[in-house]
């Protein structure tokens, strides 16, 4: 079973966060980022709160 990781974090910090997606999920761990994920009709708040729920953990930068 594969993780899943939420990973919180600024615009500021966006380079970072990229190098780190790719690290955690060349090791086989899903990386949610909201940036990623864009869906219409679905305001932000709420996509953010279920990617939250089924994560199986929370990384806030």
């Amino acid at each position: 079973m594969a993780y899943t990781v939420f990973i919180s974090h600024s615009v500021r910090d966006l380079w970072f966060v990229s190098i780190l997606k790719n690290w955690l999920e060349s090791r086989g761990i899903h990386v949610y980022i909201a940036e990623e994920w864009l869906e219409a009709g679905i305001p932000l708040p709420k996509k953010i709160a279920k990617a939250i729920d089924g994560s199986d953990v929370v990384l806030a930068l």
